[in-house]
């Protein structure tokens, strides 16, 4: 049982020494960082740490991971929130978090164009294997089908009079169609689920 004791106590007095030196850099506040975006976790004092994040000024807080060591890769999960901090954790009561809060601003879809004499639809919307896509012109040009943050997932060639592209591998979520006929543009919102 002392010898028990004497363990925790040693705990103790690391934990009280490396939480005065743990420093979490970034985000330290003030940052916008979007949604999906790609962003370093920096911190020092431990040579590795519990990473978890909040949305509401800290009075509750996500897993992000278990790291061993600086920096941490971190996708900025979809989450939108100006009220978001990043705190570390070592040693249970070893923690530091973000000064301020930072921002994770929302995904901005692509806007939606068409253009005059080209009637297009698509069905159905929502959709879960097979998109069919109508339209009044049958003039040939690529197509592709991008998520809400622009990246091309799918891309091929078709017409705009009639043809079906098979979505069943995408996860859940919003699309774009975008087919180009000349210098013209159509862009269609659709949902995957």
């Amino acid at each position: 049982m002392k010898k028990q004791l004497f363990l925790l106590s040693v705990l103790a007095l690391i934990c009280t020494k490396v939480s005065a030196q743990l420093n979490l850099t970034s985000p330290n506040g003030g940052e916008n960082w979007a949604v999906g975006s790609s962003h370093q976790i920096t911190f020092s004092g431990a040579g590795s740490a519990i990473i978890k994040y909040s949305i509401n000024n800290g009075v509750s807080w996500l897993n992000i991971s278990s790291t061993s060591g600086s920096p941490y890769t971190w996708i900025v999960p979809n989450t939108p929130s100006t009220q978001c901090r990043v705190k570390i954790q070592w040693c249970g009561s070893c923690v530091d978090s973000s000064s301020t809060v930072f921002t994770i601003s929302a995904p901005t879809l692509l806007s939606e164009n068409s253009f005059e004499n080209k009637v297009v639809k698509i069905y159905p919307n929502p959709c879960s294997s097979v998109l069919y896509i109508e339209g009044s012109a049958n003039e040939k040009s690529k197509a592709e089908i991008l998520n809400v943050f622009g990246e091309v997932l799918i891309s091929y060639i078709g017409t705009l009079s009639s043809y079906s592209v098979d979505i069943s591998e995408l996860p859940s979520g919003v699309y774009i169609l975008k087919q180009g006929v000349g210098s013209n543009l159509i862009q269609k919102k659709f949902i995957k689920n």
